[in-house]
């Protein structure tokens, strides 16, 4: 990411639900994030228009836990 979005990208994963896990600094800004799933695809829409198209995240790992109650 550039660093001249990189404020208003930490605000959208805030509001997304999503959880910064690292930053990596260079010539641009890589970031490390974690959302829920049903949260993952309005953020990137969101992200999207922010970067005007130049932005798309890239999923590097899914992982759901389902359980089950007996009651």
């Amino acid at each position: 990411a550039p660093y001249p979005l990189l404020e208003r990208i930490r605000l959208l994963v805030k509001k997304s639900e999503g959880e910064i896990l690292d930053e990596n600094f260079a010539e641009d800004v890589t970031i490390t994030l974690r959302f829920p799933v049903e949260r993952f695809t309005d953020f990137e829409d969101q992200l999207q228009e922010l970067s005007s198209g130049k932005l798309r995240p890239e999923i590097v790992e899914t992982n759901e836990v389902l359980v089950k109650l007996d009651g």
